[in-house]
């Protein structure tokens, strides 16, 4: 009964066009994201209400009427929901992937930035989770819509926490092993991406800085102090300038 109730708001809110919303409309997104329908029990009611409140997100851009713990706790169930595409073969896989591409167009994890005290959290949870996800694409039918999605959150970072950066050249090195021992997923062709993006963006600064701080460090321990990069620090920067 509830994800049929929670099918008739996506449904409702869905047709309704962007800047157009209604009082019925604001009662409707509140509804989804009071009470305990965030966390139920129940996968599917969480899936439905993720698609009911990015709906409404896109109703209400750039201002959706929901209170900042609201807000929280609905990017904490987008972050799930990415989670969920992990597993390819489940049963409400396509919904699920159609999330993915609402939230990519409607730029739904710039809610990020609102939620004051939580930014860096916010934005290492979800690193975690795309890298994840992309772990486990075997079609490589995510990676786009995660690479852009990555990249139009951390390209709007002042600072890109290293919470979120270490992660993603930690799985370069990581994801070409993986799939030397026949491992699935395309997690080090998503990290290329992002990075690539991030170069031709205000991001590039903070990244170099990030390099030249942890790579180079290590490897002038390593080197005797003689200057000469190592080889996994050409593979990064490589990496980075040649998308």
């Amino acid at each position: 009964e509830t994800v049929e109730k929670l099918r008739g708001w996506a449904q409702a809110l869905s047709e309704a066009a962007q800047g157009q919303g209604s009082e019925e409309h604001k009662a409707t997104l509140r509804s989804v994201a009071a009470g305990d329908i965030l966390k139920h029990a129940d996968a599917e009611v969480r899936l439905w209400a993720a698609k009911s409140l990015a709906e409404g997100l896109r109703i209400f851009a750039p201002e959706p009427p929901l209170t900042a713990r609201q807000r929280r706790a609905a990017l904490d169930l987008f972050v799930e929901q990415l989670r969920g595409l992990a597993q390819p073969r489940g049963a409400n896989f396509q919904h699920a992937l159609g999330l993915l591409e609402d939230l990519t167009d409607i730029r739904a994890f710039m809610l990020v930035f609102e939620c004051e005290g939580h930014e860096d959290e916010l934005i290492a949870s979800l690193v975690a989770a795309c890298l994840a996800t992309a772990r486990a694409d075997e079609r490589g039918v995510l990676e786009s819509p995660l690479a852009r999605l990555l990249a139009d959150v951390l390209g709007e970072c002042d600072d890109i926490p290293e919470t979120a950066l270490r992660p993603l050249l930690d799985e370069l090195v990581a994801a070409p092993r993986r799939r030397e021992r026949g491992g699935p997923g395309r997690s080090g062709d998503l990290v290329r991406r992002v990075l690539g993006n991030l170069a031709h963006r205000n991001a590039a600064l903070p990244i170099n800085e990030f390099l030249n701080r942890s790579l180079y460090s290590d490897a002038s321990a390593q080197e005797g102090l003689t200057g000469r990069p190592s080889d996994e620090e050409e593979t990064v920067e490589a990496s980075m300038v040649s998308q």
